[in-house]
C-alpha cells in the first residue's frame, strides 16, 4: 500500500517541523551571560551589590568598577540587591547587556516593620518605632539576648550587671522607670508574649522597639512599659540551603580587684585591731615570716580558673518554592564558669513553615523547643564572699598522712571545698508553638483575616544536692579534721508553666486615589497555669543517688501550690493617608484583668498620632540635598497590672513563725492555724499611663546622613502603693490603693551616615537616650523630714548623712557637732558628719537620724550612648559597637576586716596620723556605726564608656573549589565582647550592681570569639 500525502497532511509535517526547529532555537538561548554596570543615582560604581537569578543559588557580588557578568536563562528574574539601596528585579529577554540604577531606599521607608498586630512601611509610621536587624545581634553575640540592646537602639537603657552561666543579670528598662512595680517591657516572640533572653540570636529576623502610647497602646493593660517584638527568620523561595556556623569564645573577668597579700593584711589588720582597742595579732617576726617563707594564699586563684570556653554551634537548613517554605535551625550552646562545677548548656531547635493552601487561604506554623541544664555549686554566693575574705595567711592544701588535703581559710571553711560540695542543678524544658491560617478575601480585594494559636509549655526541674567536704584546721589528722556539714542533704523542686494565647486579626485596606485607608480589629485571649511542688530530705548514706527516697525520713519537708488566671482583650486600629503626606492613626484598646474586681476588671486604651511628611509637598521639592522630612505626633493612654494578684478580696492563709507552722492539737492531731493575710481593696484598679510623643525623622544628601529625633512626656497615674501608718495591731497585710503618680521625660534619638567609596562601604549609627523619672505622689507619712521625702525625686534615689571629710584629730572632733552620742565613739580619722536637723527641724548640734536627706541618684542611668561603626572593603568587615552611660550612682561599702576577714588590696590607702589624705578613713575590727553608715562618702557619680563588641571578618570570594564543593559562602572571622571599659570608677566593675562589704557576684566578662560561616 502507497502512502498518500495530502495538503492537510503536508500541513501538520511542517508545523512539527517549525515546532521542532523552534524547540532547538530556545534551547539554544536557554542560557545567555549577561554582563552589566551597578551604579547609585549620583553615577557612583556600586561594588559589592548582590546580583541573583531569582529561584536559584546562581549569584555574584559586582566587583570593583560595579561590573558583573552572569549565565541566565532567557525570561528568568535577575535580583539586585545592596544595603541601603531599594532592590531591583529585570526579567531576561532578549538583551546581553543590563545596567542597572539603584536608589537610595529612603532610610528603609519602603521596608516593612512589625508593629502592634501586623505590619506598617516605615514611611507610614505616626509613633515612636526602633528596629534592630538580626544581623546586628549576631556579631559578638552573648547567650542572653538582653545583653546585646544597650546602646543599639535608641530609647532602651540595659545594664548587664554579671555574666553568671545561663543566669546573666540584665536591668532593662525602655524610657526610664515609670512604677513601683514591675518595670519590665513586653516582649512579644512572632506575636506571642515570650521570654526573650535565651532565643538564638541566629534566628532573629528582625526586633522593633514600641517607645510611646501611639505604637504600645494597642496592647493595653500590658503595654505602659513599652513592647518589644520580635520577628524569627523564615525561608525564602530558592534552592535548599544548608549552612553550618561554629563560634569559640574563651571567657575571662574584666576586671578583677586585687586582694592584699599575706604581707599586708597583717600589718592592717594589726592597724585596724589597735583602732578597735585590740591588742595586735601578729607580731613584727610574724609579719617577717610572712614575707620571707608565706604563705601567700591567693584564695580566687585557687579556686577560680583563669578563663572558660564557650562553644557554639548553629545548622539551618532553609527550603522554599512558591506552595512552601520551610526553615529549621538548630543550636548547641556549651558554656563552662570559672570553676568546675559551674557551667551551662542549651540546645535549640526552631522550625518555621509557611505553606500556600490555596490561593486565598496560607498557614504558618511555628514550632521550637529549648533543653537548658545549668550547673553550680550550692553554695556559689559564699564562695564568691569567701575567695575575697579568706585569711591570705592560710594555706589552701595542708599535708596529713601523705596526702594533700584542703586546709581551712581562717573561717570555718573553704571556697575550694564550697566549690566541690554537690551540685545545684537546674533544667528548662520549653516548648513553643504556634499556628496561624491567613485568609486572603477575593470578593473584597484588601480584606484579611488571620487566626493565630500558640501554645507554651515549660518545665522546670532543680535538684540541689548538698555534700560534706572535709577540711583541716592543723596538722593533726583527728582533732583538727572538720566537716562542711553534718549530713548529705537534697532539695528537689519542680514546676511546670503553661500559656494558651489566641488572636483574632481582620484587616483591611483601601486605596481610592491619592487616599489609602486601613482599619484593623484584634480579639484575643490568654490563658495561664503554673504549678510546682518541692520535696527535702537530709541523711543520705551516699552522694551515689541524688533522689528523694534515699534520704533520711526522720527529716522531711514539702511543700507546692499552683495559680491560674486568664484575659481577654479587643482591640482597633485606623489608618488614614493621602498622598504619602499626610497620615493620622488611632488605636483603642479594651482589657479585662483578672487583677480587678469584676465591676474595675474592664478599660479603654486610646492612642492618636499623626505625621506631615513634608519632603513631599510641592515646596520642598527642588531642594535637591533634603532626601526625607517628617514631623510625628502622637498621644494616648496604656496601662500597667502586673501587681500582687486578688487585692480587691479578703485573703487567708496558713498562720506560721519564722517558718514553722503554728495551730493546735485536738485528738492528738496537729491542725495549722488560718488566719487573715490582707484586707481587701473593692476599688483596686490598673495604672495608667498618659503619653505624648514629638518627633521628627529626616534624611539628607541621598539619604547618607539620616536620623530621627523623639521628645516625650510620660505621666502615670494610680500607682498602686501600700498605705502609710498601718499599726502592727492591725494584725494582717493591707491591700495596696491607687495613690502615686509619676512622671517620665526625656528624649532619644538616633543618627545615621552611610557611604561607598569606590569599594569601600561605611555605616556610623550613633544613639543617645535620656529618661529622667520623678515622683509626683506617693504614700508617705506626713511627718516625713523633706529630706527623707522620695516624692519629688527620682526613682530609687539615695538617702543618708553628708560628709564633710575625715576628722583631723581631737580638737577637731571637740568643735564640731556631737557625733559620739548616736555611733557610740568618735576618734581621728573618722568620717565627719554635717548637722542639718533635729526633731523641729533645725541644726541642733547633733549628728543622727534626723541628719539624713537625699544624697543622689539611684543605680540606674540615666544618659545611654551608643556608637556602632561598620567598614567594609571587597570581602573584608570592620564592626565595632561602643556604648556609655552615666548619670546614676554608684555605692560601695567596704567595711573591712569584718570578722577578721580580708579585703581589697585598696583597703590598705586607709587613714592613719601619717596618711591623713587617704582613700578610707579610719580601719576598725568589723562593722564601724560611723565609718559605715549610710552617707554619699561611700556613693560616686558614675560613668562608662565600654567596647562592647568588636569583630573583624572576611568574605572568601567564590572558587573553582568551592563551587566544586558545592560551597556558596564562606565567612571567617574573630570578634570579641567587653574588650575594654574608660570608666570614674575604678576598683570594681562600673556597670555592675551595688557592692557591699564583699563582692558575691560572677562578675561581667571579657570573650574573645573565632568563627567561621559556610554556606552550602
Amino acid at each position: 500500500m502507497k502512502t498518500k500525502f495530502t495538503g492537510r497532511g503536508m500541513k501538520i509535517g511542517l508545523t512539527s517541523i517549525l515546532c521542532l526547529l523552534l524547540s532547538f532555537s530556545l534551547m539554544a538561548q536557554e542560557t545567555k551571560q549577561i554582563s552589566g554596570v551597578v551604579t547609585d543615582t549620583q553615577g557612583n560604581l556600586l561594588p559589592g551589590v548582590t546580583v541573583v537569578v531569582k529561584g536559584t543559588s546562581n549569584g555574584l557580588i559586582t566587583g570593583i568598577d560595579g561590573d558583573y557578568t552572569i549565565n541566565a536563562p532567557a525570561n528568568s528574574v535577575l535580583q539586585y540587591s545592596f544595603i541601603g539601596m531599594i532592590s531591583q528585579e529585570i526579567t531576561v529577554t532578549d538583551q546581553t547587556k543590563i545596567d542597572i540604577t539603584l536608589q537610595g531606599d529612603m532610610i528603609g521607608l519602603e521596608e516593612v516593620v512589625a508593629v502592634g498586630y501586623g505590619t506598617q512601611r516605615k514611611a507610614d509610621l505616626t509613633g515612636a518605632v526602633s528596629s534592630l536587624e538580626g544581623e546586628e545581634l549576631v556579631k559578638a553575640a552573648t547567650p542572653n539576648l538582653a545583653n546585646s540592646l544597650g546602646g543599639k537602639i535608641s530609647g532602651v537603657t540595659a545594664m548587664n550587671r554579671s555574666s553568671k552561666p545561663g543566669a546573666e543579670d540584665v536591668d532593662f528598662l525602655i524610657r526610664g522607670q515609670s512604677t513601683f512595680g514591675n518595670n519590665s517591657p513586653l516582649v512579644l516572640v512572632d506575636g506571642v508574649e515570650r521570654s526573650m533572653s535565651r532565643i538564638n540570636p541566629q534566628d532573629v529576623e528582625s526586633m522593633v522597639v514600641l517607645k510611646d502610647a501611639a505604637s504600645a497602646a494597642i496592647y493595653g493593660v500590658k503595654g505602659a512599659n513599652g513592647v518589644i517584638l520580635i520577628t524569627t527568620k523564615r525561608a525564602k523561595e530558592g534552592k535548599a540551603e544548608i549552612s553550618y556556623s561554629y563560634n569559640l569564645g574563651i571567657q575571662s573577668p574584666m576586671f578583677l580587684p586585687d586582694r592584699m597579700n599575706s604581707v599586708e593584711y597583717a600589718t592592717h589588720l594589726n592597724r585596724a585591731m589597735m583602732n578597735s582597742d585590740q591588742d595586735p595579732l601578729y607580731s613584727d617576726e610574724d609579719i617577717e615570716k610572712l614575707r620571707t617563707e608565706g604563705p601567700n594564699t591567693n584564695w580566687w586563684d585557687e579556686t577560680m580558673d583563669k578563663s572558660a570556653p564557650i562553644h557554639t554551634h548553629n545548622i539551618v537548613v532553609s527550603n522554599g518554592n512558591e506552595k512552601i517554605k520551610t526553615r529549621t535551625s538548630f543550636e548547641i550552646l556549651d558554656q563552662k564558669g570559672l570553676y568546675d562545677e559551674s557551667n551551662y548548656k542549651r540546645y535549640n531547635f526552631r522550625s518555621n513553615l509557611d505553606t500556600k493552601i490555596t490561593e486565598s487561604l496560607k498557614m504558618n506554623l511555628n514550632i521550637s523547643y529549648r533543653l537548658e541544664d545549668r550547673n553550680e555549686a550550692p553554695e556559689e554566693s559564699g564562695m564568691f564572699q569567701s575567695t575575697t575574705v579568706s585569711h591570705p595567711d592560710e594555706p589552701a592544701y595542708i599535708e596529713i598522712d601523705g596526702k594533700q588535703e584542703l586546709h581551712w581559710n581562717g573561717f570555718n571553711n573553704t571556697p575550694i571545698g564550697e566549690s566541690k560540695s554537690g551540685s545545684d542543678n537546674r533544667r528548662y524544658g520549653t516548648f513553643e508553638s504556634s499556628i496561624g491560617l491567613q485568609y486572603d478575601a477575593k470578593f473584597l480585594p484588601g480584606l484579611t483575616a488571620k487566626y493565630t494559636f500558640s501554645f507554651d509549655r515549660t518545665n522546670h526541674q532543680r535538684k540541689t544536692f548538698r555534700t560534706p567536704y572535709t577540711f583541716y584546721t592543723g596538722p593533726d589528722p583527728i582533732e583538727d579534721k572538720k566537716t562542711s556539714i553534718a549530713s548529705i542533704d537534697l532539695t528537689h523542686l519542680m514546676r511546670e508553666w503553661t500559656n494558651k494565647t489566641g488572636n483574632l486579626v481582620i484587616d483591611y485596606n483601601k486605596k481610592a486615589g491619592d487616599h489609602s485607608f486601613g482599619a484593623t480589629f484584634v480579639f484575643e485571649h490568654r490563658d495561664y497555669y503554673n504549678e510546682w511542688i518541692e520535696a527535702y530530705r537530709d541523711g543520705f548514706i551516699s552522694d551515689a543517688i541524688d533522689q528523694i527516697f534515699a534520704g533520711s525520713s526522720a527529716r522531711w519537708a514539702n511543700d507546692g501550690k499552683a495559680n491560674e488566671n486568664a484575659r481577654v482583650g479587643y482591640a482597633g486600629r485606623l489608618n488614614y493617608n493621602y498622598k504619602d503626606k499626610y497620615l493620622l492613626q488611632a488605636n483603642v484598646r479594651y482589657d479585662k484583668s483578672f487583677n480587678f474586681p469584676k465591676d474595675n476588671a474592664g478599660g479603654y486604651f486610646p492612642a492618636f498620632s499623626g505625621a506631615w511628611r513634608l519632603s513631599n509637598e510641592g515646596f520642598l521639592q527642588d531642594v535637591s540635598w533634603l532626601s526625607n522630612l517628617k514631623l510625628r505626633v502622637g498621644y494616648g493612654i496604656y496601662g500597667n497590672d502586673r501587681i500582687a494578684a486578688f487585692q480587691y478580696l479578703s485573703t487567708f492563709g496558713f498562720s506560721s513563725t519564722r517558718g514553722n507552722p503554728s495551730g493546735t492539737i485536738y485528738g492528738g492531731d496537729f491542725y495549722q492555724g488560718i488566719q487573715p493575710s490582707n484586707i481587701p481593696n473593692p476599688n483596686v484598679t490598673w495604672e495608667t499611663a498618659k503619653n505624648l510623643n514629638i518627633g521628627v525623622d529626616f534624611g539628607l544628601f541621598n539619604n547618607k546622613i539620616s536620623g530621627d529625633f523623639e521628645v516625650y512626656k510620660k505621666r502615670t497615674e494610680d500607682l498602686l502603693l501600700p498605705p502609710a501608718n498601718i499599726p502592727v495591731e492591725v494584725g494582717s497585710g493591707v491591700a495596696h490603693t491607687n495613690a502615686g503618680i509619676t512622671e517620665n521625660t526625656g528624649f532619644d534619638s538616633n543618627l545615621r551616615y552611610k557611604n561607598t567609596f569606590g569599594s569601600l562601604k561605611m555605616n556610623i549609627t550613633g544613639t543617645i537616650t535620656y529618661a529622667k523619672s520623678k515622683i509626683i505622689e506617693m504614700t508617705e507619712a506626713a511627718n516625713v523630714p523633706d529630706g527623707l521625702k522620695k516624692t519629688g525625686r527620682p526613682f530609687g534615689s539615695r538617702y543618708g548623712l553628708i560628709s564633710l571629710g575625715k576628722f583631723v584629730d581631737d580638737t577637731d572632733i571637740s568643735n564640731s557637732p556631737d557625733h559620739a552620742s548616736y555611733f557610740g565613739s568618735a576618734k581621728p580619722g573618722d568620717i565627719k558628719y554635717k548637722d542639718i536637723s533635729g526633731p523641729d527641724g533645725t541644726p541642733d548640734d547633733v549628728i543622727d537620724g534626723y541628719d539624713r536627706t537625699y544624697i543622689g541618684k539611684g543605680g540606674m542611668p540615666e544618659w545611654d550612648f551608643g556608637l556602632n561603626l561598620f567598614f567594609g572593603y571587597k570581602g573584608f568587615e570592620l564592626t565595632a559597637f561602643f556604648n556609655g552611660k552615666t548619670g546614676y550612682t554608684h555605692r560601695y561599702m567596704p567595711a573591712p576586716f569584718v570578722n577578721s576577714g580580708n579585703g581589697l588590696q585598696a583597703f590598705t590607702d586607709s587613714w592613719t596620723p601619717d596618711n591623713p589624705n587617704s582613700w578610707l578613713p579610719r580601719t576598725s575590727l568589723g562593722w564601724d556605726e560611723i565609718n559605715d553608715a549610710q552617707s554619699d562618702y561611700w556613693l560616686t557619680d558614675g560613668w562608662f564608656v565600654k567596647l562592647r563588641t568588636a569583630e573583624f571578618a572576611y568574605n572568601v570570594p567564590q572558587v573553582n573549589v568551592m563551587d566544586k564543593l558545592g560551597v556558596k559562602a564562606l565567612r571567617v572571622y574573630v570578634s570579641g565582647s567587653n574588650l575594654f571599659s574608660v570608666s570614674n570608677i575604678d576598683l570594681w566593675d562600673p556597670e555592675s550592681a551595688d557592692l557591699g562589704t564583699h563582692p558575691m557576684y560572677y562578675m561581667p566578662m571579657r570573650t574573645y570569639n573565632c568563627g567561621v560561616q559556610v554556606t552550602f
